[in-house]
């Protein structure tokens, strides 16, 4: 269904719904990237939790610990360049 805009062109070729579009697909991007980095964060940690689970003094390899922060600048990479976005 289109719907006419006062300027005469329908509103799937109005160049303000073809906008909307656009930030609608960064914003999506965006979203997606925070859902990534969460999930590795997730994974991370959970890998960290296995040398403390049963008598809690387990040392995690150097891998584990750079993954896991790693990880976690990502994820705050990625909220805070949601965050520009929704205050732009």
């Amino acid at each position: 269904m289109t719907f006419p805009f006062p300027d005469g062109l329908s509103s799937t070729n109005h160049p303000g719904i073809s906008l909307c579009h656009e930030i609608g697909k960064v914003l999506t991007n965006s979203l997606e990237r925070i859902v990534s980095a969460a999930r590795d964060v997730q994974a991370a940690s959970t890998a960290l939790e296995r040398h403390f689970a049963s008598d809690g003094n387990g040392q995690p390899s150097t891998l584990e610990l750079v993954r896991f922060e790693a990880a976690a600048q990502e994820l705050k990479g990625a909220r805070e360049a949601f965050d520009v976005l929704l205050n732009k």
